[in-house]
């Protein structure tokens, strides 16, 4: 690997193993869908407001389309199929695609992705965490 994607890879993995670590709500090492719904309504919040967006607070509505994605996406990353995502499972998957979408970028390579939207806007609120360095706050 080449010395400043692999600085870069350990620099992401530090961050995401951060980010899994703050939305694993109950500390089990693992993150369930109600989790990974949570992290999305937290992280979409967080990114309206930076936007400078006014971030109302979630309608029932969003929640349920929250909800949904987050199965979709536990689907996708939960690669030993236990009903769960474990961290190395979410760090790896995050890590692979990111890699990916930064290597194309460099190449300057313009590839249609083939990943379903929720796990587009799913990597788009990765990359938003890891570009600004926010960490999300919240009340439980």
């Amino acid at each position: 690997m080449e010395p400043r994607l692999e600085t870069w890879t350990k620099r992401m993995r530090d961050r995401l193993a951060r980010v899994f670590l703050n939305f694993d709500l109950d500390g089990n090492g693992c993150l369930d869908a109600k989790e990974i719904a949570f992290m999305l309504t937290q992280l979409s919040e967080l990114r309206r407001r930076h936007q400078g967006i006014d971030a109302e607070t979630i309608d029932e509505k969003a929640a349920a389309a929250n909800e949904k994605s987050a199965a979709q996406i536990l689907q996708i990353l939960d690669a030993d199929k236990n009903g769960t995502v474990e961290d190395n499972e979410f760090v790896d998957f995050v890590i692979e695609k990111l890699t990916d979408r930064r290597i194309n970028k460099a190449r300057g390579a313009i590839r249609k992705s083939n990943d379903p939207i929720t796990m587009v806007r799913f990597f788009i609120l990765m990359e938003f965490v890891l570009e600004y360095h926010v960490k999300p706050r919240y009340d439980v």
